[in-house]
């Protein structure tokens, strides 16, 4: 039984074309059980005429190769939903007192379906559009008076790198940025907008269109469909660097950037003081 199975095996017959590895495997060690039980005298030469096959052996070493790469990408999956999203697990070791651990309090839904193709900045598609319904507890009340601001920052995670199995320790400390010159020039990671950084955090500065209950339409976007966002903070005139230095803003900005009288008054009392 054993040898015509292999037999069959090995001339290829189409009644075996459709068999899984895995199947080929069970069905040739259950030939090589049936052999033993049915003729004890020579089971010990059916079985090992059966294990030591070249198609027995290579089948056997893809199952196994296969099975240790699903088992390594479900480990991968499985730690990286723990990091996104650590309220999921049942249990989990306790964080050091200063780890920050956040969950997500909405997906951004965008036009850009992939990485490729999506801007690298917010200014560079000013008409892009996008949708960001929040989760959190109280959403809509979360959101009351956002829409008297005319931007907005919103926090993320570059969910899309093709990094996630990279920590904080094993991350590339300088790379080379697409226009740099001189060409092929290295600068250290934090001195670049690049999404492989120590945290997988990232930030954008977006134009809020309408905001109706907990769902937010905002321009300007950047990021790629079902990005998972952290914290939306509104835009307000001394995010300006020139601020800080104790400038001035000048009045016709206010037709570009908005924000509710109080904040301006705020700034304009600021100022005074100093």
């Amino acid at each position: 039984l054993a040898q015509a199975l292999l037999m069959r095996l090995s001339s290829g017959e189409s009644t075996m074309a459709s068999v899984t590895m895995f199947g080929l495997s069970i069905i040739v060690t259950a030939a090589a059980a049936a052999a033993v039980d049915l003729f004890p005298s020579s089971s010990s030469s059916s079985a090992e005429a059966v294990t030591e096959h070249p198609l027995y052996k290579a089948l056997l070493s893809k199952y196994e190769s296969e099975r240790r790469g699903r088992i390594k990408k479900e480990i991968e999956f499985r730690n990286h939903l723990k990091a996104s999203n650590p309220s999921s697990t049942k249990a989990s070791a306790p964080s050091p007192p200063d780890t920050l651990r956040m969950v997500p309090i909405g997906r951004i839904t965008t036009p850009f379906k992939k990485r490729t193709g999506c801007p690298r900045q917010p200014a560079l598609c000013p008409s892009s559009l996008a949708t960001l319904t929040l989760m959190c507890a109280n959403a809509s009340s979360c959101v009351s008076g956002l829409s008297s601001y005319s931007h907005a920052w919103v926090i993320f995670t570059f969910d899309a790198n093709t990094d996630l199995r990279q920590t904080a320790a094993d991350f590339k400390a300088k790379i080379t940025p697409p226009r740099i010159e001189p060409r092929g020039s290295k600068v250290g990671c934090l001195s670049t907008r690049t999404p492989h950084r120590p945290n997988n955090v990232g930030l954008s500065l977006m134009r809020i269109l309408k905001v109706e209950g907990a769902t937010l339409t905002l321009a300007n976007v950047d990021l790629c469909d079902g990005t998972p966002v952290y914290d939306v903070k509104p835009f307000v005139p001394w995010d300006v660097p020139e601020y800080v230095s104790g400038g001035r803003w000048p009045r016709e900005m206010r037709e570009v950037v908005r924000a509710p009288e109080w904040v301006w008054d705020d700034e304009a009392k600021g100022l005074a003081d100093d």
